[in-house]
């Protein structure tokens, strides 16, 4: 049944719709999710919630930062570039993101090529419903995608998957990529990281008044989707001349995750193993104060979150659970060193850097393997035309750089 369905999918690659139909369709059905008392939205929300643990609060605003980038304007300026990519593409959703892997869904439809969704067990509820709608607004897709589920345990549907699409875009964790690798044409999507510079230079005094705004901008970048996705910050760099300036800010990070509790409580459910890394960071700190080395800790009752001063840290990757590092940057020429060993693995940052350092900034990022630049408080609304891991999909479909 499967191998009918995808070759029948194959056999519409190459009857593409217009473009500027899908974009429209698309914008329409986005609008559509956008509004939390949409009927087939709030159902996912409640199902996702009841199955993570997760707050309504939270996935509400997770998923309208999501949507927020796909406008009718961003979609039509996609479709006027859109090539003709004449081929079966097949995306294995991720699990742990509501939605992660729509930027790939609509770069491909509006290509024109035909999709095969295979959505994780984990999260089975987001795209069947939002398919639904954007074929409902344009019945002629209706033949040109399919949304499938089925556990990881049944190899052989999944190999089917690999082994009859043009190009298989595959989302996960690092262990779910390898188990992939025999696939042709595989896009790997694995584990991948992001993080925050924020410079001050000599001008605190002149910009303090402004640190409290970004401070909760990056505390809601934090709290989105619990931090479970690769656009969610794990470690924040303070450049200033002044070690407690730096200090100052984690405090500051702190006191806003706090204060986000009221409107975006964490989860009551901790699954164990995080639950007890979560413990393990803060002992350490614990101890390594004791000991006198340049850390502090701030934490919320029962891991509601972490905040860790680390002075002298190179990127570190936090256990989600809203726990956050943060370090002293003296020079900007430093943070090559302490991204060197998450080369490769990063996805975006959110900048409050000068103008004049803007490029500089950025161009020492995208040779870590940076996609993604935007203000605290936007690593969650990545642009429609987002090059995600590089942009290999997008080139993959034929998208001009």
């Amino acid at each position: 049944m499967l191998l009918q369905l995808l070759e029948a999918l194959r056999s519409t690659s190459s009857c593409p719709v217009e473009p500027n139909s899908v974009a429209a369709a698309i914008a329409e059905a986005c609008r559509l999710w956008s509004d939390t008392q949409y009927d087939r939205r709030r159902r996912v929300i409640e199902a996702v919630c009841e199955k993570w643990g997760v707050s309504v609060q939270v996935l509400d605003e997770s998923l309208g930062a999501l949507l927020k980038p796909f406008e009718p304007a961003a979609l039509r300026s996609l479709a006027a570039k859109a090539p003709k990519a004449r081929l079966l593409l097949g995306i294995i959703a991720p699990g742990n993101v509501v939605g992660a892997g729509l930027h790939e869904i609509v770069q491909g439809l509006v290509a024109g090529a035909s999709l095969a969704v295979k959505t994780s067990s984990s999260e089975p509820f987001f795209f069947p419903q939002f398919v639904r709608t954007v074929v409902e607004l344009e019945p002629s897709l209706g033949k040109k995608i399919a949304v499938l589920n089925w556990g990881r345990e049944q190899r052989g549907l999944t190999e089917t998957l690999l082994r009859t699409c043009n190009t298989v875009a595959a989302f996960g964790e690092d262990t779910t990529i390898e188990a992939l690798v025999s696939a042709p044409d595989l896009l790997p999507f694995g584990t991948r990281f992001s993080g925050a510079l924020i410079a001050l230079g000599d001008s605190y005094e002149l910009r303090a008044h402004r640190l409290e705004a970004l401070a909760r901008a990056l505390a809601r970048d934090v709290v989105l989707f619990e931090q479970r996705g690769c656009l969610s910050p794990h470690h924040v760099f303070v450049q200033s001349r002044n070690e407690q300036e730096a200090r100052d800010f984690a405090s500051l990070l702190a006191r806003m995750l706090d204060e986000l509790q009221q409107s975006l409580p964490a989860p009551k459910r901790f699954d164990l193993d995080g639950a007890a890394a979560v413990r393990a960071i803060r002992e350490e700190t614990r101890w390594r104060k004791l000991g006198g080395e340049p850390v502090e800790l701030w934490e919320g009752a029962s891991f509601a979150y972490t905040v860790v001063f680390d002075r002298d840290s190179a990127f570190r990757i936090s256990p989600q659970h809203r726990t956050v590092y943060v370090s002293f940057l003296p020079e900007i020429s430093q943070l090559d060193v302490r991204l060197a060993h998450v080369a490769g693995r990063l996805e975006a940052f959110a900048l409050w850097v000068p103008e004049s350092l803007s490029e500089k900034v950025k161009s020492k990022l995208r040779a870590h393997g940076v996609s993604y630049f935007c203000e605290p408080g936007q690593m969650q609304s990545p642009p429609v035309e987002w090059p995600h891991g590089g942009g290999q999909l997008l080139k993959r479909l034929g998208y001009s750089p």
